[in-house]
């Protein structure tokens, strides 16, 4: 390329700077009129609707060169002019530029690694860890408690006591045959253990040897105390029954004999003990405890059932027969037996009668059997004692007579403790007995009126003395059971 000549201030200019300054300012000019040429005439074409970005600004101070601030440019030097462009003599080919590439995205920058700590922030660290391993571990949840099982003691059984006797003091008017009935038990019994010999007179404040009904058996944990708590008894009176000391530590299985008069009160509860309640929470909400029971639902295996038959069995048609029909008729069916059933057996009345109503009722149908002195009247004689009836005193051989009209429906001495005794039936369900008669002088099955005679008094069943052992007893319906009246509320006073 050709450059014109500069003017000659310009070129004395020039020779006063030299040859370096030279070469720089025509290299400048060179690169200014090329970036004229490109800005005036691009190569390719330039996209619709584009809007140059704005110039960026550093944020960080720009370092200059050390070289070109030590040697600042006269600032009175003027810029030198650039030459014309010639214009090209030959024809220019020009084409559109291919689409440029998309540049491929950014390595991912390096994660640097955090600056060490200030030692300070070190030993800092070092301390809250070794507080934070000699730091207690926090206390457990309590676990949730529930009442535990109920507890008993003196929860042993009541059973019969076989072989197993108590004292008895004899006391006024007893007889071995009454004393029997008393208990319960056969006048052999009494005999056999005490050893009497006939007529086995015995005499008030007599001890026999008489069995005791009930016993408890001794569980473990048992003592007197709990013992007599549960049946009503004191502690003296079950050791004094059994001879043993109050204080005796009992052995399970052991067995105690019980008073006549103890009231079970049953096993004594003992107040529970809460232990931890590992069952599973109760549901919140009626929501969940459906949600539960769906959940146990379909953990079970289903239950298969055979389906029905897809068709309908019909009954088969009936046999064709041509032969003529017999002349002989099918015999009728044999009646099917009838039984006659039982009478309900008796019961007791829901409502008994008032004593004051019995005695209204039949007060003025009966007469004394007999009239003599009274040896024992009606009720409870006594500890674990009681009289039925009315024992009358008289001398041997007095004639005993029919309280009221009625039917004989027993008369024997089978019956232990009352030697010979007749029992009659009378109307309005009532029966009356008469016991200890010395001979009989009714059948069963009699039909006798009132005061007519029945026997005489004697001694049989083992009395200590000639009487009569009379008793009244009354039933509501012919279902109830008979129970026994006082006859000094229906006699003749």
């Amino acid at each position: 390329m050709v450059y014109p000549m500069a003017s000659s201030e310009t070129g004395m200019t020039m020779k006063r700077a030299g040859a370096p300054r030279l070469c720089r300012v025509a290299a400048l000019a060179a690169a200014t009129a090329a970036l004229a040429a490109c800005a005036t005439t691009p190569s390719y074409p330039a996209r619709t609707g584009y809007v140059a970005p704005a110039p960026v600004q550093p944020r960080y101070p720009i370092a200059r060169d050390a070289t070109a601030s030590a040697t600042p440019a006269p600032p009175s030097a003027p810029a030198p002019e650039a030459a014309p462009t010639p214009a090209p003599t030959q024809a220019v080919e020009s084409a559109a530029l291919p689409p440029i590439a998309a540049a491929p995205p950014p390595p991912a920058p390096e994660t640097a690694a955090p600056p060490p700590a200030p030692p300070e922030r070190e030993a800092a660290h070092a301390q809250a860890e070794e507080a934070q391993s000699y730091a207690p571990a926090p206390a457990p949840e309590p676990p949730r408690m529930r009442p535990g099982p109920p507890r008993f003691i003196a929860a042993g059984k009541v059973v019969e006591a076989h072989g197993m006797f108590r004292d008895y003091q004899v006391r006024k008017h007893d007889h071995i045959d009454a004393i029997a009935r008393e208990l319960g038990i056969t006048r052999k019994v009494i005999v056999e253990e005490n050893h009497l010999d006939a007529p086995y007179a015995i005499h008030p404040g007599d001890i026999l040897s008489v069995p005791v009904a009930k016993a408890y058996v001794v569980q473990a944990g048992d003592t007197l105390r709990e013992i007599g708590k549960r049946f009503s008894v004191g502690v003296e009176d079950i050791a004094q029954l059994n001879h043993i000391s109050a204080r005796k530590d009992l052995r399970p299985g052991e067995r105690l004999a019980l008073p006549a008069d103890f009231r079970d009160r049953g096993p004594i509860r003992l107040r529970p003990v809460m232990v931890a309640d590992t069952r599973p929470p109760p549901p919140a909400s009626r929501r969940e405890a459906r949600r539960e029971r769906e959940i146990a639902a379909a953990a079970q295996p289903p239950v298969l059932t055979p389906a029905p038959p897809s068709y309908i069995a019909r009954p088969a048609p009936p046999p064709r027969t041509t032969a003529a029909p017999s002349p002989y008729a099918a015999a009728p069916p044999r009646p099917e037996p009838r039984y006659t059933p039982l009478p309900p057996a008796p019961v007791e009345s829901a409502q008994a009668p008032a004593s004051g109503d019995i005695a209204q009722a039949a007060r003025g149908h009966f007469i004394w059997p007999l009239r003599g002195g009274m040896l024992s009247t009606f009720g409870v004689k006594g500890l674990g004692r009681r009289n039925d009836g009315v024992d009358i005193g008289a001398p041997m051989g007095t004639v005993v007579r029919a309280a009221a009209g009625g039917d004989v429906v027993y008369a024997g001495n089978q019956v232990p403790g009352f030697g010979n005794l007749v029992l009659v039936k009378h109307a309005d369900g009532w029966v009356t007995a008469y016991a200890h008669l010395d001979t009989v002088s009714v059948k069963m099955r009699q039909e006798v009126s009132q005061g007519q005679e029945l026997g005489v008094v004697g001694q049989s069943g083992g009395v200590s003395e000639p009487q009569l052992h009379f008793e009244m007893r009354y039933a509501a319906t012919p279902q109830d059971k008979a129970k026994p009246i006082d006859p000094m509320l229906v006699l003749p006073q």
